[in-house]
């Protein structure tokens, strides 16, 4: 039989995408990392990894790397609860489609309305979480102008935005559990608990592993919260900074160059965080993942 080659002229438009606005893209930013090119200069410098060693001589840069590893501690909080939710609501019948939409509606909002909103639940004055303090006899609290404190006023709002996507995902995977094997374990003798460890968990592997794999890369990518909530020239905002906010700094600042080098640093940082774990999970019965 004579193979046809016409179902591959479809993939060429992705091809081509990819070619423009990845491959190309990524090539000319690693390529930029070693330069100390200026557009407002009729030529490029090439300066070898002098950007490298600056990075890794860079307090705040170096310093935004361990925030972000500290704010991705958030993502296993959101994994549990949301698993704990979609538990509650694999098991309660009425009402699983309201809850479900509940729970995905801050997801699927917008980042920029979200921090809006919560900046104003955190402001000193006027804010929600202050009030409820002041109602119970305890004093106002500087949430988002406290050095050691704002960070983790971030990492809560973020729990609250994509704890839902984490409770459709589960729900999703316990009911495509069969329930015949529920049945069976309680006819084996199995109560409740042996049931979730040795059945439940074992069967959510895959979904665990997905959860926590796309949060992960997610989560220390993170760059809107942090802007707008911290902004980047304050004393806050630099002892809070992440990766991100901290390039992006440096590029409008016309540091190109200093601001690609800082991306592929960033870039095998969130690389090796994201196979270690995958490594991780892959024990204990995930052998082909």
């Amino acid at each position: 039989m004579k193979r046809s080659y016409i179902p591959f002229l479809f993939l060429i438009p992705y091809f081509v995408h990819f070619a423009i606005f990845w491959a190309f893209q990524i090539g000319f930013a690693f390529s930029m990392s070693f330069t100390n090119w200026d557009p407002s200069r009729p030529y490029v410098e090439f300066i070898g990894l002098r950007n490298y060693r600056m990075a890794f001589g860079d307090a705040t840069f170096l310093r935004s790397i361990r925030n972000a590893l500290i704010y991705v501690l958030y993502e296993p909080i959101t994994n549990f609860i949301g698993l704990g939710l979609a538990l509650v609501l694999n098991t309660a019948v009425k009402g699983r489609s309201l809850f479900r939409t509940i729970f995905f509606i801050p997801t699927i909002s917008s980042t920029v309305a979200i921090t809006w909103v919560w900046s104003y639940m955190y402001d000193t004055r006027g804010g929600l979480f202050n009030y409820l303090l002041e109602s119970v006899g305890l004093p106002r609290q500087i949430f988002l102008s406290s050095l050691d404190g704002a960070l983790y006023c971030v990492m809560l709002m973020s729990i609250w935005q994509f704890v839902g996507i984490n409770v459709v995902i589960y729900l999703a995977g316990l009911q495509s559990i069969p329930k015949e094997l529920y049945e069976a374990a309680r006819i084996s003798g199995a109560n409740a608990w042996n049931s979730f460890r040795h059945l439940t968990i074992p069967l959510l592997r895959p979904t665990i592993l997905f959860c926590a794999v796309t949060a992960t890369a997610g989560s220390l990518q993170v760059f809107a919260e942090f802007w707008m909530l911290l902004g980047n020239v304050s004393m806050v905002a630099l002892r809070n900074m992440v990766p991100l906010v901290w390039m992006f700094t440096k590029f409008r600042l016309g540091s190109y160059g200093y601001a690609s080098a800082m991306s592929f640093i960033f870039f095998l940082v969130v690389m090796a965080f994201v196979l270690i774990e995958i490594r991780l999970l892959r024990k204990g019965g995930m052998f082909y993942y």
